[in-house]
């Protein structure tokens, strides 16, 4: 964003926390803040509608919601519509009244390349919109290579600035649009990861029983879905002997049973206070840009122990604290190891 003076700037979104707490979006909103703290009037505008009343507690941001909430919400726009595809129609409205909005703005920021970006921002006529990629996108491009080309194409005409969370989500784009816009892409984007914010880790309070706490246990957090693998988790922690608590929901959730404890989708807080307390974060992913819950887990000074995804073979370079592993037999064995130290 830009480094100018002070500017009217509008984020817009299809995921914003609805309530405190909320799991969703969450880097959005460190974004918006970010960007009032640099000096720049915010205003979100946020797909779905909130859950109860929650003020941003800065006077510099402004949080519009634009309805629909039967298409933009948990477990995300993409989940929904596969789930559904007349719920479609929930997204007309508030993409028409988001894309009028976004042309009274100095700048507009658009999370998402799809739908945000394109079409709601670049239906606005705007020029020079800030679009950031985080991965579910592009993998949705990723499946339509037409209608990639056709979205960047027209997004690039406009001088769209691209911001990708991560640089192989960077790569991946490129491939999929081809060496006639490749080169153009590359020249417009930048590679950042998203802002978070993170709460001192004295302040997470540990969420067992007094009389577990001296019984060390891994953590695994995210959305229960095939490319997640919480099944190889779940089996690498059991051929360890290690105690797993996983949070999250999600059709591939697996069985609470031996030392595998499933809590759930959780508030964000408690969610990061298991994170905080655990001798280390296990992430199976295979479809990452940078995880999000990998660099939670670092801000808290918690060890990662990741299979590779999106960034992470770049960011265990630099960190030691994150390991990455090849197979699910040497997650077990790391596992493993972790156990034998700990006891």
């Amino acid at each position: 964003m830009s480094e100018r003076s002070p500017r009217d700037i509008a984020l817009l979104t299809t995921s914003y926390p609805r309530f405190d707490d909320d799991p969703s979006g969450h880097f959005v909103e460190a974004h918006a803040h970010e960007l009032s703290r640099a000096g720049h009037r915010v205003t979100v505008l946020a797909m779905g509608s909130p859950a109860s009343e929650r003020g941003s507690g800065d006077p510099a941001l402004e949080v519009r919601w634009l309805g629909g909430e039967g298409v933009f919400g948990w477990p995300g726009a993409s989940a929904r519509l596969a789930e559904a595809p007349w719920r479609a129609a929930f997204a007309l409205g508030p993409a028409a009244r988001a894309a009028l909005a976004a042309t009274s703005f100095d700048e507009v920021v658009a999370h998402w390349i799809v739908p945000s970006a394109f079409p709601i921002a670049w239906l606005a006529g705007r020029t020079g919109v800030e679009v950031w990629a985080h991965g579910a996108d592009v993998r949705l491009l990723g499946r339509a290579p037409r209608l990639a080309r056709t979205v960047v194409a027209r997004l690039l005409a406009t001088r769209a600035r691209f911001v990708f969370v991560a640089r192989p989500l960077l790569e991946a784009l490129g491939e999929v649009v081809g060496p006639s816009l490749r080169a153009a892409l590359e020249a417009a984007s930048t590679v950042r990861p998203a802002p978070i914010e993170v709460p001192e880790r004295a302040s997470l309070v540990d969420p067992r029983p007094a009389s577990e706490r001296a019984s060390p246990y891994v953590v695994w957090v995210g959305r229960m879905v095939r490319d997640k693998r919480p099944a190889v988790a779940a089996r690498a922690a059991t051929a360890a002997g290690v105690r797993l608590v996983m949070i999250g929901d999600g059709p591939e959730a697996p069985s609470a049973r031996g030392p595998v404890a499933v809590k759930g989708r959780l508030p964000r807080r408690d969610a990061l206070a298991w994170i905080a307390h655990a001798s280390a974060l296990v992430c199976t992913s295979e479809v990452e840009g940078a995880p999000t819950v990998v660099r939670e887990a670092r801000a808290l000074g918690v060890p990662v122990v990741t299979t590779p995804c999106g960034d992470v073979d770049a960011t265990a370079a630099a960190d030691p604290g994150v390991i990455v592993v090849r197979s699910e037999a040497a997650l077990a064995a790391w596992l493993g190891q972790l156990a034998t130290t700990s006891g």
